[in-house]
């Protein structure tokens, strides 16, 4: 007589093994007490330790607004600043918006971010390969910054940034108009080129960098929409150093001719014109 072992029954999850999903594996472990960390869980965990505030649960909300390219209204979101770092915070949406930016899908241009800053390395953009142009692409999101209204002292140093996806046209993302014509309305003609959703922050830039509230009522049609164009000239003119003095004659403008050892000039802002002296060449004698 032989003995032989029956197999214990395959259990459900056994069965369709091959047809669930990663989602409902995950899920299914889950529910059963095991703790499993994914790349999504500490993507959040890193954006919630970056506005985490103190432990006495005191905090600054900072609102600012979100233009998205697709037509859909403008909307209000928050960051949150500990007060115990008011001071000392600088622009937090330079960091709270790279997940907004994050993108795993394969619509990069690579082609384009060949030449990309982006990229990073010492060799010509036609040894990089494409596996790490892709591990750039698929990086946590770049933002950049783009100055709409400059910090002056007739505004109190107070500046509004919009803040963009930086490899938004290597994604092939739409042209938000919204945008290019609120930058527009600011002076800026041609307006920038914005791709993909933008959003709106103001920061104070004196005595200490801090972001401060922007809502939407105030991106639809505020006062500091007007004042913009004024506000970046006066910033223009501050940088450039312009005291209102005329600039002095430099030598040899305005038509006066200068002299100089075998040589004299006169110029004008299109054009310089110099003369050499030549000594007469004796005639030979016969």
């Amino acid at each position: 007589m032989t003995e032989s072992t029956v197999p214990a029954p395959a259990t459900a999850v056994e069965e369709k093994d091959d047809d669930m999903t990663m989602e409902e594996r995950v899920n299914w472990l889950k529910s059963r007490g095991i703790q499993i960390e994914t790349s999504e869980d500490r993507k959040a965990a890193a954006a919630a330790a970056a506005t985490k505030h103190d432990g006495e649960g005191e905090c600054d909300t900072i609102r600012y607004v979100h233009i998205p390219h697709e037509p859909k209204a403008l909307s209000e979101r928050t960051v949150h600043r500990s007060k115990s770092k008011r001071h000392t915070a600088g622009d937090l949406l330079l960091t709270h918006l790279k997940p907004a930016f994050h993108s795993s899908d394969d619509t990069t241009d690579l082609s384009l971010l060949k030449s990309s800053p982006l990229v990073g390395s010492s060799a010509g953009p036609s040894t990089v390969s494409p596996s790490t142009l892709q591990s750039v692409a698929e990086q946590e999101g770049h933002v950049e910054q783009f100055r709409l209204v400059n910090a002056v002292p007739s505004n109190k140093f107070t500046g509004v940034n919009l803040y963009i996806d930086e490899i938004g046209l290597l994604k092939r993302l739409p042209l938000n108009q919204r945008a290019m014509e609120l930058a527009q309305r600011c002076g800026y003609d041609p307006p920038p080129l914005l791709y993909g959703d933008v959003f709106v922050g103001r920061v104070q830039y004196q005595p200490t960098i801090g972001n401060v509230d922007v809502k939407v009522e105030e991106v639809m049609g505020g006062e500091w929409v007007e004042r913009a164009a004024v506000q970046n000239l006066e910033y223009q003119a501050g940088t450039m150093g312009v005291s209102g003095e005329r600039q002095a004659v430099v030598d040899g403008m305005d038509g006066t001719e200068q002299e100089a050892e075998g040589y004299s000039w006169t110029q004008t802002n299109d054009e310089i014109e110099i003369r050499v002296k030549i000594p007469a060449t004796p005639k030979p004698t016969v």
